[in-house]
């Protein structure tokens, strides 16, 4: 019986020994449910900020009004329709009364084999967001109308229709008539001898009237010079080159259309509208907003 229990004795404590001696179970890190355990020689990838594309940097420019900032900015830029959209409306924002601008193209060396020619504009007007342009040279010749019929106003003038139709579609493609405004004109009688002016006009190319020369008109300004192109075509020019140029108001009659003369003077008198030679100085209101 003795020898029984030792027996039983040793056995309890070899297993003992043995459930001491096993190895112990590795630790596991602890991670929360929709986590990814990352090692300690694992790094995260860091992107770099995209720059904004240069159109919007620029559109950003022009409305705070840094306009030269902005054409500098885009003059380094692939041309594309847009940029160059915003390329003028960064130099169409920057004009004051006097200043000079370039807008269009038309024919003006008489070489037709080089195309047309930048056409420069003095802007002789600001009013809010819009400014009026008038043209420097005098571009072309027409007679303001093209037959006498006693009654001629300006809204009925052969001469606006080319301007709004021929002269508009050659001298401005689509980006650039986008600046152009069409805009209401008042047409007032004659103010020397009341003939009358006839109805107001929707226009986006135009003459100016006999107010608008007196208001907005130096004398140095009247004087026109006379482009190459518009001479070959018959202008009638003087011996320095400047000509006579209609204005939309009527003279004494109604079959006369009034005019400035080659030294400047303002003829409220005016002269018969079949009249050949006498140039085309046009005027165009541009859209400042942005």
């Amino acid at each position: 019986m003795r020898k029984m229990n030792a027996i039983i004795i040793l056995l309890i404590l070899v297993g003992l020994l043995g459930a001491c001696s096993q190895p112990a179970a590795p630790e596991v890190a602890s991670t929360e449910p929709g986590t990814v355990e990352v090692t300690a020689n694992e790094t995260e990838e860091t992107t770099a900020p995209t720059e904004p594309p240069v159109e919007d940097t620029a559109r950003e420019m022009i409305r705070r009004g840094e306009y030269q900032e902005a054409y500098d900015l885009l003059q380094a830029a692939e041309e594309t329709e847009e940029i160059r959209y915003l390329k003028l409306r960064a130099e169409i924002g920057q004009v004051t009364e006097g200043s000079m601008v370039i807008l269009g193209t038309y024919e003006q060396d008489n070489d037709r084999g080089n195309g047309g020619e930048p056409i420069a504009w003095v802007v002789v007007k600001t009013d809010g967001d819009r400014a009026m342009l008038l043209s420097l040279y005098c571009l072309d010749t027409q007679p303001y109308h093209d037959v006498i019929d006693g009654t001629t106003t300006w809204e009925d003038s052969t001469l606006r229709k080319w301007l709004d139709e021929d002269f508009l579609n050659a001298a401005f493609d689509e980006t650039e008539r986008q600046f152009l405004l069409e805009t209401e004109l008042v047409n007032p009688d004659n103010p020397v001898y009341n003939t009358e002016g006839g109805e107001n006009t929707l226009d986006r190319v135009f003459l100016l009237s006999l107010d608008e020369s007196y208001t907005y008109l130096t004398e140095e300004l009247r004087r026109a010079q006379v482009t190459a192109y518009a001479v070959a075509r018959g202008c009638f020019i003087t011996h320095n080159g400047t000509g006579w140029w209609w204005l939309r108001s009527p003279g004494v009659y109604t079959r006369d259309a009034a005019y400035i003369d080659a030294t400047g003077d303002i003829s409220e008198y005016g002269y018969i509208v079949h009249r050949p030679g006498w140039a085309v100085r046009p005027a165009i209101w541009i859209d400042l907003s942005v």
